[in-house]
């Protein structure tokens, strides 16, 4: 392929680390994409387990992909690493033991421009042993262009803080110096506050463009050490990052209620790590 010829419109950026049973599906899913301008950064963070060397197969077959390899530093570092790397246009996090929609880069892509947006939120649908589940919440993002803080901020944490949901203008990356805080897990929780603040404008494309696959092993599901403390310290930030933009009062109080009940929500999750909402069954190794 030559689209590298050109500036890539979209960069897309999955960290990879000891996923060598889904890595395949993922990479072939943005491999397929009906957007050919685009570029991929593969970051290996140390994986021991051959997905290194699945990473370097993609660069040799396609050269739209490139390869980071480090030593195990974790997903924020990952992430962060790419960015600078990044050329694209727009910005597009993937997990390497999911995969997407083959039409989500374009289709995305369009609508940013055609509502001269700089974030696109879609849905997501969770892939399980025992089938695809849909979010109802998705269903109340009625509104399809979001420009006011509270509205912003309700949009990005409906159905979750995760930054795979978004396709992200990289100059408000850039200007805003927009990067995850690193050695903290659950660093969405101030990455996606400070993102949806920092937009000019949010819009919602209402298609189901991306897939999370429930793995037991997933850190988002991780009840070793500190968990709660390193979450009420992600949501903090994000909250000091709210008031020092001097958003509105309903505006932080949303997002100490969101803190809140993340972490009561987690430490129910820890005590009973598979609840009544994810039973033990529903989870891939």
């Amino acid at each position: 392929m030559n689209s590298l010829n050109k500036t890539p419109l979209i960069t897309i950026i999955v960290p990879v680390y000891n996923t060598k049973k889904y890595l395949k599906e993922c990479l072939e899913t943005i491999r397929r994409q009906t957007l050919d301008r685009i570029e991929i950064i593969l970051v290996n963070d140390g994986s021991t387990d051959g997905s290194q060397f699945i990473c370097e197969e993609y660069k040799h077959i396609d050269n739209r992909f490139s390869v980071i390899h480090q030593q195990n530093k974790g997903l924020s570092a990952s992430r962060n690493v790419a960015i600078d790397k990044a050329k694209g246009e727009y910005i597009l996090f993937v997990d390497s033991d999911d995969y997407i929609n083959i039409e989500l880069c374009q289709m995305a892509y369009d609508y940013a421009k055609e509502k001269n947006a700089d974030l696109v939120r879609f849905f997501y649908q969770e892939d399980t042993k025992l089938g695809i589940r849909f979010h109802s919440k998705q269903l109340t993002l009625s509104q399809d262009i979001i420009e006011s803080d509270i509205d912003k901020l309700k949009t990005a944490y409906t159905s979750g803080a995760m930054v795979w949901k978004f396709l992200i203008s990289r100059d408000i990356l850039i200007l805003n110096n927009i990067r995850f805080p690193e050695n903290l897990i659950y660093e969405d929780m101030y990455f996606t506050t400070k993102l949806a603040l920092s937009s000019r404008r949010m819009v919602v494309l209402h298609k189901t463009l991306y897939s999370y696959r429930i793995r037991r092993s997933s850190l988002s599901w991780a009840s070793e050490g500190d968990a709660v403390e390193q979450c009420e310290q992600c949501c903090n930030l994000g909250i000091k990052y709210a008031k020092e933009l001097q958003v509105s009062d309903v505006a932080i109080d949303f997002l100490s209620n969101q803190r809140d009940r993340m972490i009561a929500n987690l430490t129910k999750r820890i005590d009973n790590k598979y609840n009544t909402e994810y039973p033990r069954e529903v989870f891939y190794e």
